[in-house]
């Protein structure tokens, strides 16, 4: 990021992730997507605790505000593809796989 704030925020996320403590990285995601809402590595991550908190429907709303940032983003896409699998929804999960190797 280009910005000392979202910087600091994100390395704050590190930590909580490293130290499992969600929620505190969460409210720190929360924070820096407030923040620094153009930052598409801070939606994404955020995308992932939701999906690591089984939380599956904050986790496509992150997504979608990283693929509308990022129409290209291959964790995003991937991530997308996993959370579809989970849902049982194997058609679009393939979709959405094969448009991430693209």
């Amino acid at each position: 990021s280009k910005s000392d704030t979202a910087n600091l925020l994100m390395s704050r996320v590190k930590e909580a992730v490293e130290a499992q403590n969600l929620d505190l990285a969460l409210e720190l995601l929360d924070a820096l997507v407030e923040v620094s809402p153009q930052y598409v590595e801070a939606w994404n991550r955020r995308a992932t605790l939701h999906y690591m908190k089984k939380n599956l429907g904050a986790a496509i709303d992150d997504i979608r505000h990283v693929l509308a940032l990022e129409p290209r983003h291959f964790g995003a896409l991937t991530g997308l593809g996993l959370i579809l699998q989970d849902l049982g929804d194997e058609r679009r999960a393939l979709e959405i796989y094969r448009k991430a190797l693209a």
